[in-house]
């Protein structure tokens, strides 16, 4: 198993990315085609980031910031696929189905499709909470480790080919999984399992979607894991992948992305109370040493949290 640690930059280490930074754009803006090469942009967005305003806002905000060199767009909701057939489409080029989906990184995504090497969500999808059946809210109460989980016979329900399973099964988890997304939920209710593990960024957006007075957030745990989601593209779309890089970069440049994160975010993490919660440390050895050190934000959650989370 390989051990994997956060990255903290240091004050010259912060200036050495923003050089670079500042260097990836002048070339990308370079290298750019001018307006008058381009035709109005349709992109299908895949239809689950599609409906979660934080990721459809921030490809938004991407895509605005390059009109300049590539015209015009307008992302589309593309068809509505699994994950997994998402994915395969991609790797396909099938453009009539899908252009990008915003996706948790791994080493094998990573090498069969083009990574937009910016995380999108400064590694929040990482920083995870349990939503429960409110029925099993005493079986957490006494939970402070790894081995309370496994004495209480928890079991986690996550989407049988996402990333997260792997990680939580090497971490010797007990995991149940549907290749559907929305079984995951009915499965909760008739508390086929106990735990449907969430992103710290997208937990809310599912309750909101799956409003039922039977499913809570669980209180007072945190599962901690190096991770992050970014966008996707095919290898035979370079274009596509340079815009969407070249507009994220320029946003973090101009500090667009930063508004943009806090404003989506911040509330949601002040209401799971992360700062006060019971960690629990797992291991991701899925997540390559290279996205690591090319990705521009290198897991910077604890100044988004006002540095009151010690995750150290």
């Amino acid at each position: 198993m390989r051990a994997r640690r956060e990255i903290a930059p240091t004050k010259m280490g912060g200036k050495i990315h923003r050089v670079i930074i500042v260097l990836m754009v002048l070339f990308a803006s370079l290298c750019a085609p001018s307006q008058a090469q381009q035709d109005h942009q349709i992109i299908k967005l895949w239809h689950r980031n599609y409906d979660s305003a934080q990721t459809l806002g921030l490809l938004h905000l991407a895509l605005t910031k390059t009109t300049d060199e590539y015209g015009s767009y307008e992302i589309v909701r593309g068809e509505k696929l699994s994950q997994r057939r998402a994915l395969a489409a991609l790797i396909r080029n099938q453009t009539y189905l899908l252009d990008v989906i915003n996706a948790v990184v791994d080493e094998e995504r990573e090498a069969a499709l083009h990574p937009i090497r910016v995380v999108s969500d400064e590694g929040l999808i990482g920083y995870r909470v349990c939503l429960i059946h409110k029925d099993d809210l005493p079986r957490f109460e006494s939970i402070r480790s790894h081995a309370d989980i496994t004495r209480s016979g928890i079991v986690f329900g996550q989407g049988a080919h996402w990333p997260d399973t792997r990680i939580l099964r090497q971490n010797s988890l007990d995991v149940m999984t549907s290749v559907h997304y929305e079984s995951l939920f009915s499965m909760l209710l008739a508390q086929r399992f106990h735990c449907f593990l969430r992103g710290a960024n997208e937990i809310f957006d599912d309750l909101e979607r799956h409003k039922d007075d039977r499913l809570t957030i669980e209180p007072n745990l945190l599962f901690s894991y190096p991770s992050t989601s970014t966008f996707f593209v095919s290898k035979s779309n370079p274009e596509l992948a340079a815009r969407i890089e070249l507009g994220l970069r320029r946003a973090i440049l101009d500090g667009d992305f930063k508004r943009y994160f806090d404003k989506a975010y911040e509330d949601d993490i002040k209401r799971l109370n992360l700062s006060n919660r019971r960690v629990i440390r797992l291991n991701n050895p899925y997540i390559s040493d290279e996205f690591l050190n090319k990705s521009t934000q290198h897991y910077i959650l604890k100044s988004s949290l006002k540095g009151n989370f010690n995750y150290q």
